[in-house]
């Protein structure tokens, strides 16, 4: 949608933003092709946090955000994990993704584990006004109950390599360590059950849009 001009027929990723984000302009033939720059709400988190599980609450309830809610491991695939450069290429195609639905005059909320930063080092970063992060996080010895009670593990002998790499994430959202670069807000779900959380997701979400 975004690559080929509709005047000339050249393709380009290069294409600029206008300030006001209304259009893309073709480097070739300066044409300005009709855009909406939306934010992009992101939900991140350690795993074992919840995100999978209120992704799949939330979509099928009455308090579902005015947002379209998509899953993060929808596009994985391994060949990410293996190819030279593969995770950022992996995050600039969610962008991309990201920013032709949200054509549809809605923004995304994205559920994907990522760190605050991450997006704003791809080329498509600038398909979008603003980026907010909501990070779900609980205590520490909370997550790690949690995580080791977990029988699928997708590299089993690095379990508790795994496991402390998640303890150290979520104790970083814990200790505010994005907030200094970045719009991220916590929501600790230490001691609540998933319906509450899912309601604090939709308000945020819907929070976010309305700013």
């Amino acid at each position: 949608m975004f690559g080929i001009c509709p005047n000339c027929g050249k393709y380009s990723e290069d294409k600029e933003v206008t300030p006001d984000g209304a259009f893309l302009i073709c480097p070739f033939c300066n044409y300005r092709q009709k855009f909406l720059r939306m934010p992009l709400l992101v939900i991140t988190g350690a795993s074992g946090t919840g995100k999978s599980s209120a992704y799949k609450e939330l979509l099928y309830s009455d308090k579902k955000p005015n947002a379209i809610m998509l899953e993060g491991d929808l596009l994985w695939r391994k060949g990410f994990a293996d190819a030279e450069g593969g995770i950022p290429e992996y995050r600039n195609v969610w962008l991309l993704v990201c920013s032709h639905i949200s054509q549809n005059k809605l923004p995304v909320a994205l559920f994907l584990s990522i760190s605050p930063g991450e997006f704003e080092k791809c080329p498509n970063r600038k398909y979008f006004s603003e980026i907010h992060y909501l990070a779900l996080v609980c205590r520490n010895e909370e997550l790690k109950d949690r995580l080791y009670k977990r029988e699928l593990w997708r590299f089993p002998e690095e379990r508790d390599r795994q496991i402390q790499i998640h303890l150290d994430w979520n104790q970083s959202f814990l200790n505010d360590f994005y907030k200094k670069q970045y719009s991220v807000d916590v929501l600790d779900n230490s001691d609540i059950p998933v319906q509450d959380t899912i309601l604090k997701i939709s308000g945020w979400i819907n929070s976010k849009i309305k700013r």
